[in-house]
């Protein structure tokens, strides 16, 4: 649970004591809505993530004479997340962390805000490399903060 998500818990604990000791219908319903965000930001990062295929591929545009990237080459991080369930995924954010010479240099994000029911999606970002060496992206993990971001 975030920050964000605690506060808003404390907020509901409070609205709920108040509106039981005052009465006041317009308390309940605040208290009400905001449970009901809560329970739907608890819900729907669940839904969001299962049973997806993510593939990642590091590609170097560099002259055909050198083995590897070098320092100022422009590399092109693409990353292709299929949802394999019936329903939409949403709001979801891949992190790679990238390595260079086994060296941690990075963390790389791309967010996919909606990929339909049984559908493919393919991002790609291109970023100038740091240094040369042997670059490798690993470490990837998908998570969802849809809709409110509370978890």
């Amino acid at each position: 649970m975030t920050t964000r998500g605690i506060g808003l818990l404390v907020v509901g604990v409070i609205l709920f004591v108040l509106s039981d000791v005052t009465g006041a219908g317009w308390l309940y319903l605040a208290d009400a809505l905001l449970w009901a965000m809560l329970a739907f930001s608890a819900i729907v990062p669940l839904l969001s993530t299962g049973r997806l295929e993510v593939i990642q591929r590091l590609e170097a545009h560099k002259p055909r004479d050198r083995v590897g990237p070098t320092e100022g080459d422009e590399l092109l991080l693409a990353v292709q997340v299929r949802n394999r369930r019936p329903w939409p995924s949403l709001g979801l954010v891949v992190t790679s962390g990238l390595a260079v010479n086994d060296t941690p240099e990075r963390t790389l994000k791309v967010f996919t805000p909606y990929i339909g029911p049984r559908s493919t999606m393919a991002v790609a970002g291109g970023f100038i490399s740091p240094r040369r060496g042997l670059y490798v992206a690993g470490g990837l993990t998908v998570a969802s903060s849809a809709p409110f971001g509370l978890f």
